[in-house]
């Protein structure tokens, strides 16, 4: 999705001088801003530049935007990006695959256990797509810093880029021990740009051999241009607080049960337990599935056997499918289903899965609590879907501890410092301007 405002200075700054400062300055070079919470940043051969809102949370400067956007277009400029355009397509055969046998309800077949759909397919594209290798990362950093030095930006300012990635991963890899979790494997820029620590090295001494004189970092325009910009999830693709879910533009809400924590995709929405073994998948029926409940389930899920019962949850009609239909591999596989006429006039199925049949016992009551939460927002609901913006105040004596008091997010003071760049220590002065996150 395209993001204009309120950072549509993205495209009026020197993001078209980087480019043609570059070695391919002949490219009709196009840069686009996504509406995404991801902290990413990738390039397509041709020319094509796509950076996340996610991403810009985290710079703190207009300097080390650029390095981010400059280290994109050297990925172009050494034509790294073709070596990858095979790999790219059967990645992207990979992920409609999955995705087709996620709409026909292909919930626990012998190849697919324990997995959600939309974790299979994002792993296999990773796989394939995030694949440069380490000569051609610390090429794109150094063409990334060359083109800081012809735009006048400090070419130091790569640095700054790279702690930025650094400290993502020590903060995922905290919050992960703190919550009694193995630290995540990186499945975004983290992934595609690895040795964060060799990276360091490298750029500051490729950095440090440049001499000039550069332009202001622009660190004041650019806490001016992402003033009111979304962080985290957007209202229009549904909003995570605390254990509720809510969708204010298709109007419903679910409330997870304790423990468990939603995954919010593309195209379904998931709740998943504590355990990772058994979850409840929401997704949006398409039109051409039919209008009525028996035309759904006839039609998208294809049972061979089973019965349906006939229900209301809260206020919407429900009708819950239990039974069996056929693989792809001729065998019969257990489907459980639940087709709600939504607020909206959009019809939504809540699909179960889980690993086997223990862990589906395990998680039962659970299963149908959160079903059983599926609502058209309240006016509660909708007072409390307020999405989060950055704005910037004067950093106060009593320093983040102070700012986190008032803030809204889960562990304010040490997301505070991520955003601002002092995760790992040290403090802004007394009245620098610094970045918050607050409701508008």
């Amino acid at each position: 999705m395209w993001w204009t405002t309120p950072a549509a200075g993205l495209c009026e700054r020197p993001w078209p001088g980087l480019a043609r400062q570059s070695h391919r300055n002949n490219l009709q070079w196009h840069f686009t801003l996504l509406d995404s919470p991801e902290i990413n940043a990738f390039a397509l051969p041709g020319g094509y530049v796509y950076v996340t809102r996610g991403i810009m949370a985290y710079m703190d400067s207009e300097a080390s935007l650029a390095g981010v956007i400059g280290h994109e277009i050297g990925h172009v400029t050494a034509r790294h990006g073709a070596q990858r355009a095979t790999r790219q397509q059967d990645a992207g055969l990979g992920v409609l695959a999955a995705s087709v046998l996620g709409a026909v309800l292909e919930s626990r077949g012998i190849s697919g256990a324990g997995r959600l759909t939309d974790q299979v397919s994002q792993t296999v594209a990773a796989g394939y797509i995030a694949s440069y290798g380490r000569e051609q990362e610390l090429q794109a950093d150094g063409l990334g810093a060359e083109y800081l030095a012809r735009t006048k930006y400090e070419p130091r300012s790569m640095i700054e880029v790279i702690t930025v990635l650094k400290n993502q991963e020590l903060f995922a890899a905290d919050q992960a021990r703190a919550e009694g979790r193995p630290a995540p494997a990186p499945g975004n820029w983290l992934a595609s740009h690895p040795s964060n620590d060799q990276r360091l090295q490298m750029i500051t001494q490729l950095a440090a051999q440049y001499r000039g004189t550069y332009s202001d970092e622009g660190r004041g325009r650019y806490l001016k241009m992402i003033q009111g910009m979304h962080f985290g999830e957007s209202a229009d693709q549904g909003l995570t607080r605390g254990r509720n879910f809510y969708h204010p533009p298709m109007g419903f809400a679910l409330t997870a049960p304790i423990g468990w924590r939603f995954q919010n995709g593309a195209d379904k929405l998931t709740l998943v337990n504590a355990a990772a073994d058994a979850a409840l998948v929401v997704y949006t029926v398409p039109p051409q599935a039919g209008k009525t409940h028996p035309a759904i389930i006839r039609n998208l899920i294809k049972p061979s056997q089973g019965r349906t019962e006939t229900m209301v949850i809260n206020g919407l009609q429900a009708t819950r499918f239990t039974g069996a239909r056929q693989n792809a591999q001729g065998q019969a596989q257990a489907v459980e289903a639940t087709v709600v006429s939504g607020p909206d006039e959009s019809n939504y199925v809540l699909l179960v899965s889980a690993k086997d049949a223990a862990a589906l016992q395990r998680a039962r009551s659970q299963l149908r609590e959160a079903e059983g939460s599926f609502r058209a927002m309240t006016p509660q609901d909708r007072s409390a879907a307020k999405p989060w913006v950055i704005k910037t105040v004067a950093y106060p004596r009593g320093g983040f501890a102070e700012l986190a008091r008032t803030s809204p997010i889960a562990n304010p003071e040490k997301q505070l410092r991520l955003i601002n760049g002092y995760y790992t220590g040290g403090e802004p002065k007394p009245g620098q301007l610094v970045k918050i996150v607050d409701t508008p």
